[in-house]
């Protein structure tokens, strides 16, 4: 299905709809058990951080057994936004699946030189 597809039924602003027992929001898809990062998902862009904070609102209030497949690859999600969706992806007892990636940290400065 078209990321935009899968993207509206996630955060159906009515809430009239259940959320999908299977979250494919991430830049690819989940095949056969695992990422097939030959197959990327149609019309895939990154969420903007009011679109996660709303996916975060629909899955605190979702059915904490209903989502159990939950896929947020490719977003490249700072830490603070990582925090932020940490207690609503806990709440989740069903989830078997959950694909996230985030930004890397900068790397360390280098050691200072040694004394002469």
């Amino acid at each position: 299905m078209p990321f935009e597809d899968d993207l509206q039924l996630a955060l159906d602003p009515t809430g009239s709809e259940q959320l999908p027992r299977e979250l494919h929001l991430g830049e690819y898809a989940w095949k056969n058990g695992k990422i097939d990062q030959k197959d990327e998902t149609p019309g895939f862009r990154q969420l903007r951080a009011d679109e996660l904070r709303q996916l975060m609102r629909r899955l605190q209030a979702a059915p904490q057994h209903h989502v159990i497949l939950l896929n947020l690859g490719g977003h490249d999600m700072g830490g603070d936004m990582m925090r932020e969706l940490a207690e609503a992806i806990a709440a989740l007892k069903a989830l078997q699946v959950l694909i996230l990636s985030g930004k890397s940290p900068p790397p360390p400065p280098p050691p200072p030189p040694p004394p002469p």
